[in-house]
């Protein structure tokens, strides 16, 4: 279970990433 936790954090720290770079890029 820790081990799919940390898997769906570090997914979502990734994405969360990935929009703010695409955000910024159309700011």
């Amino acid at each position: 279970v820790d081990n799919a936790n940390d898997l769906m954090v570090g997914f979502l720290d990734e994405t969360s990433s990935t929009l703010l770079c695409g955000f910024e890029v159309i700011k």
